[in-house]
């Protein structure tokens, strides 16, 4: 059996948590050899064949001009859909994995030519929520209609420029989105990372069967106590939907117990509002609390985590899983921050989640455990047995068993 891994980006251009969850599950295979073999097709800066760590990749030149995503990607699916096609008929292909729009799109057009079988994995909200489902009204909006993309679009303060290139995008999105959801219903197999993802696919008029198969991480299991310091730690892109401005005006309202307690906060992160975090920062004074590291590479933030206590993740948009709050229960730190999409099954009773928005009520279980910390030891002891739950080797398992059976 030969099993194609298909995604619009594959390493060295990690872009975000889908990008590093395929990259994962590539490690896995390379390490456990199996009696399936693997290539992979994405995009790249130039067309290409190379080699990572023995398994072929093959790339398309990506049409990568500083546009909006949406309009750049039918150009894409069509040079992913022409190597697609070669790579399967070149490789004998069996079977297609696809990880995202792009993928899938190319994928189910080569299917309809050649047979090919398809797995799609659904690890975010793209193939029916062009803004990731937001917040509206205090409830997470999960069923685009055209109304509500405009309205989406106008909710955001932005440039006019920028606003122009929003409603095109929402145009195209519109015109689109029936057709990207009959696609993955066209799978032959279709996965999510939770049950957050399959109830929304569900709303959106996906009748096929779906196996919810979580992320796992090869952080699990990594941890020693006696290393833990008083730091708070946030990871993700610096852009409003991760709520990191929530986080510093926490920050700066509990400044002085931070201060008098010795917390420290690491903030690992970059995107379009780094420049508002630094000034917040300076402005009110925080540089003696708050460690800017900008974005890091997974050797530097495995070495964050083992010294962090805390991980908080005040996302504002449902995450589709929750990959932050998975590696850092990997290493007994607590995670607090807003109930957001997949974020709680992660979690369980191991970690603190409040409704998103509700900075106060954040901030008082924040100050719960620095004037307590046997609360941070009992749930770290917690979040250390509840990572093993998402074990790499039955996940990846899981994966296997679909690949023989479809």
């Amino acid at each position: 059996m030969k099993v194609c891994i298909a995604h619009e980006y594959f390493y060295p251009e990690i872009i975000g948590g889908v990008e590093q969850s395929v990259k994962m599950m590539v490690d896995w295979l390379v390490e456990n050899r199996t009696n399936i073999e693997f290539v992979i097709v994405t995009s790249g800066k130039k067309k290409s064949i190379d080699n990572y760590k023995g398994i072929k990749v093959y790339r398309y030149k990506r049409f990568d001009f500083n546009l909006p995503y949406l309009l750049k990607f039918q150009i894409n699916v069509k040079r992913f859909e022409k190597l697609l096609l070669s790579v399967c008929k070149k490789e004998n292909i069996d079977i297609i994995h696809s990880h995202f729009l792009i993928s899938t799109e190319a994928a189910i057009n080569v299917k309809n030519k050649i047979r090919t079988k398809v797995i799609t994995t659904v690890r975010d909200h793209g193939f029916y929520c062009k803004e990731a489902c937001p917040l509206i009204n205090n409830e997470f909006c999960h069923v685009c209609s055209t109304k509500n993309l405009l309205k989406c679009t106008l909710r955001r303060k932005q440039t006019s420029l920028r606003t122009i290139s929003s409603f095109v995008s929402t145009f195209i999105f519109t015109i689109n989105k029936n057709k990207w959801l009959k696609n993955l219903n066209k799978s032959d197999v279709i996965t999510s990372t939770s049950n957050f993802l399959l109830n929304n696919l569900r709303d959106n008029g996906i009748e096929k069967r779906i196996k919810v198969i979580p992320n796992f991480t090869n952080f699990a299991g990594k941890v020693s106590f006696k290393n833990k310091k008083n730091v708070m730690l946030f990871v993700g892109r610096l852009i409003p939907e991760k709520g990191i401005m929530d986080l510093l005006k926490l920050v700066k309202e509990i400044k002085k117990d931070l201060i008098g307690k010795n917390w420290k906060l690491v903030v690992c992160g970059d995107g379009y509002l780094k420049g508002d975090v630094k000034d917040f920062i300076k402005n009110y004074e925080l540089d003696d609390i708050v460690i800017f590291k900008d974005r890091v590479n997974y050797k530097e933030l495995e070495k964050i985590y083992k010294i962090s206590k805390i991980t908080i993740i005040p996302s504002k948009k449902p995450e589709g899983f929750g990959r932050v709050a998975l590696e850092a229960i990997s290493y007994g730190s607590v995670v607090l921050g807003y109930d957001s999409g997949g974020i709680g099954e992660v979690l369980g009773d191991s970690g603190r989640l409040v409704k998103v928005g509700r900075i106060d009520e954040l901030k008082d279980i924040l100050l719960k455990f620095l004037e307590n910390e046997r609360k941070i030891k009992i749930l770290r002891k917690k979040a250390l047995a509840r990572s093993k739950l998402f074990d790499t080797d039955k996940i990846m398992n899981d994966y296997l068993n679909l690949y023989k059976g479809v």
